[in-house]
């Protein structure tokens, strides 16, 4: 989901535990439609065959769009839309 505050929009997803992952966003933008792509990073090496647990934080990503929300719109990454809130 999209949401703003103040003049920050931020993406907000589901991912990793803050002592072991950090994210970043990649920001596909077009006249019609808007994804953010969460990119996840460790915060540290962790040996080949360290086990995680599948479990899901709530977590969210500065983005900066080039233009206005306005009436585009924001899109999942399988393309099907989601609920936004216009800049």
């Amino acid at each position: 989901m999209l949401r703003q505050r103040r003049t920050r929009p931020y993406g907000h997803f589901v991912g990793g535990s803050e002592d072991r992952f950090r994210y970043d966003a990649e920001l596909v933008e077009t006249a019609a439609a808007i994804t953010v792509i969460p990119i996840e990073r460790p915060v540290q090496e962790f040996p080949a065959g360290t086990i995680f647990t599948a479990e899901g934080y709530d977590r969210q990503v500065r983005i900066q769009l080039d233009e206005p929300l306005g009436g585009r719109v924001l899109v999942n990454l399988d393309g099907t839309p989601v609920e936004g809130i216009p800049a």
